[in-house]
């Protein structure tokens, strides 16, 4: 399908898109024997507008996500509706300024492999905004001053669910030392304040740090800093942060990026021991472009570790991902992908260890100047410990499109989605969620004005 053209009217600029689909799921309680079916609806609509006038700057965006089902399943319909705008000016040659922010409803799964019943149902809303200032000193420096307020609300409250209030002031500087090296600094200012259980929560950062280019070769970027945030008891604890990135072009065609990062995390758990923690993150990705890039190889991996520093506790993950595009002639593409992971946590007092394996393939052919068929499929397999259970996860689709003219396209899709689990000690009930198979058959009008 060709790409959606902007409409320009005036000084403005719209583009708008809309999807329409209709489903039939012959499976919607994701059951094993007692199989239930519902005929879905799902519209989702796309809006931008911007505009630009002299100094001003103005842009505006909305997308949504409506899916409807019959009256009688009607508890599992879902909606996603989120905005975004951004407002800035410059009243004078060196001094820009505006506001920008953000606002998502959300009522969705919290698991997919798990029907919409009310504890599979998360109902949240996120809004925030942000103005900022940006003043250029000179040719080399620039300085930014930001304000932003962010609050998220939940329509149900439980042990993992509680609502907040962040409120965080930064001032960043940037420095061009030269044509290669730059020097930027920051300090910020985060409050976070919870509707339940969990403590308030204060903390200031403050960190330096350098980009350094060469050529088209090397592009290597680090920052160093302290954070601290203030106790109840009136003990300051502070650490350490890091931020670092490499970017490598050893040779054409070949692309290696190497991050480390080392930063503090608090989410509200309804439990003081638990909610901060310092989290390492590193990752390696290699990239080749081979035989006029009509073959990409993309392969690497992330270690994160989790270190709480209330208890004795470290939560630790590695993952790994390998995936090969090909484009095999000009009216066939084929990609395939294989995953890894690799996780050890506390969860319910209990070390819990999963490994997951995964992989995935696409062939993609080009029927006819209008006509596209893709076929894929999945496999995903899960082995969870203590519990010494495995579940097996089958998906396989087909889907045809086909456009109608230069602005509209048709899709008509089947979709095959198989669980399996060898899991002793599941009750009746339960087994119905862990052994179940769906057939979905979809059609679907996509059209860009």
């Amino acid at each position: 399908m060709h790409p959606a053209e902007a409409m320009r009217i005036g000084e403005n600029t719209c583009l708008a898109n809309i999807v329409v689909e209709r489903a039939y799921d012959d499976n919607v309680l994701l059951t094993r024997d007692t199989r239930a079916g519902s005929y879905i609806s799902t519209i989702s609509p796309a809006l931008s507008l911007m505009r630009t006038a002299g100094k001003m700057d103005l842009s505006i965006n909305y997308n949504a996500r409506l899916a409807f089902y019959e009256r009688r399943y009607d508890n599992q319909n879902q909606r996603i509706h989120s905005g975004t705008w951004n407002f800035g000016t410059k009243p004078m040659n060196r001094l820009s300024m505006g506001i920008k922010g953000q606002d998502t409803y959300s009522s969705l799964k919290r698991d997919e492999r798990e029907p919409l019943v009310a504890s599979n149902t998360i109902k949240f809303n996120d809004f925030s905004v942000t103005p900022y200032f940006e003043q250029e000193i000179g040719k080399r420096l620039k300085t930014t001053i930001s304000y932003t307020f962010s609050e998220r609300k939940y329509d149900q409250e439980d042990e993992n669910l509680e609502g907040s209030k962040t409120y965080c002031g930064a001032i960043d500087l940037y420095y061009n030392l030269s044509r290669s090296i730059a020097l930027d600094g920051e300090y910020t200012y985060t409050l976070n304040n919870f509707t339940e259980t969990t403590p308030d929560r204060t903390e200031r950062e403050i960190a330096a740090g350098f980009t350094w280019k060469r050529g088209s070769g090397i592009r290597a970027s680090g920052k160093c800093g302290y954070a601290w945030e203030m106790e109840e008891s009136g003990r300051r604890n502070n650490h350490p942060i890091m931020n670092s990135t490499l970017d490598i072009h050893p040779w054409i065609g070949t692309m290696v990026t190497a991050t480390y990062s080392k930063s503090s995390s608090h989410a509200s758990t309804h439990d003081t021991e638990n909610d901060s923690f310092i989290s390492h993150t590193a990752s390696l990705n290699i990239r080749h472009d081979l035989l006029g890039r009509k073959v990409t190889v993309n392969y690497g991996g992330t270690y994160n570790l989790s270190d709480y520093d209330s208890v004795d506790r470290e939560d630790k993950s590695l993952s790994g991902i390998v995936r090969i595009d090909w484009a095999m002639l000009n009216s066939v593409l084929l990609f395939l992908s294989g995953t890894y992971k690799r996780d050890r946590y506390i969860h319910n007092l209990t070390e819990r260890r999963d490994k997951i394996y995964g992989s995935e393939g696409c062939l993609e052919l080009k029927v006819s100047k209008s006509t596209t068929l893709a076929l894929s499929g999945s496999y995903t397999q899960s082995r969870y410990q203590p519990d010494s259970y495995q579940v097996k996860l089958y998906d396989r689709s087909v889907k045809l499109a086909y456009s109608l003219n230069k602005s509209t396209l048709f899709e008509a899709g089947y979709q095959c989605l198989e669980s399996v689990s060898d899991d002793q000690k599941l009750q009746p009930s339960e087994e119905d969620r862990a052994n179940y198979q769906r057939k979905r058959c979809s059609a679907a009008l996509r059209t860009n004005f």
